[in-house]
């Protein structure tokens, strides 16, 4: 395909941990993994640059460490540590598929993963790599999402795709209330009024500073990414109109 029919030629992907963790969402279930990068191959072979920034909840949240007495500071580092163990699996699965990636990390761990830069990820993205973004945005107090949103900006991303287990974003959660309202369309500031839950607050500030649109989808719907990139509209998207 043509890369003149794409809608967004570059595209930056935020996975929860939990969906590279299948049903149950903890450690690594190999049917998930071979899904998304299949999915993602289809995107690659499309012409679209993809970054990936991915979550560690299949391995460990910093917030599970509050009981065992664990400062903030530290919880958070381990859960940093966590996004780039997943990273060195994705990586692994997507060159298994023939596709070339590269992993870096904003938290420094020499002789494992590469420091992340924007410029060098700029680069890799330029010559046609998946680049994976691990370790957060390096410091603590602030979630994988924000991560996302500051690497889309970064890169110059057309988009910010967000993969979840709901098809989009709904006024309540839609598994409790079967009278959850859904929004194909929401602006930013409407979501932080009505403490939507899909993005942490200040993720979605950063994404309206820079007019990046997110897009909400289903991560195990097949060739939903594909199609977002065409223009299509799969899920749901804030932006402001």
């Amino acid at each position: 395909m043509s890369s003149k029919k794409l809608r967004y030629e570059r595209l930056i992907l935020k996975l929860s941990g939990e969906v590279l963790g299948g049903e149950d969402g903890v450690g690594f279930d190999a049917q998930a993994v071979d899904f998304i990068v299949a999915e993602i191959g289809k995107l690659v072979s499309s012409g679209v640059g993809l970054g990936l920034v991915l979550g560690g909840g299949n391995i460990l949240r910093g917030r599970q460490m509050t009981p065992f007495g664990m400062e903030r500071v530290a919880a958070d580092q381990a859960g940093m540590i966590a996004t780039v163990i997943n990273g060195l699996v994705f990586r692994e699965a997507l060159r298994r598929e023939g596709i070339c990636a590269v992993l870096y990390s904003a938290v420094p761990v020499g002789g494992v993963v590469a420091e992340y830069y924007p410029m060098t990820a700029r680069e890799a993205l330029e010559e046609g790599r998946v680049v994976i973004m691990s370790g957060g945005t390096g410091s603590p107090y602030f979630t994988t999402d924000t991560a996302a949103v500051l690497r889309a900006r970064e890169l110059s991303a057309g988009a910010l795709l967000k993969g979840t287990k709901v098809d989009g974003i709904y006024s309540a959660d839609p598994q409790k209330d079967p009278e959850a309202e859904f929004f194909a369309h929401i602006g930013y500031e409407e979501v932080i009024a009505r403490n939507l839950g899909v993005m942490d607050i200040t993720a979605v500030s950063l994404a309206r500073e820079g007019n990046l649109p997110i897009i909400i989808f289903k991560s195990v719907v097949e060739d939903a990414m594909l199609n977002i990139a065409k223009g299509e509209e799969v899920g749901s998207i804030i932006r402001e109109e």
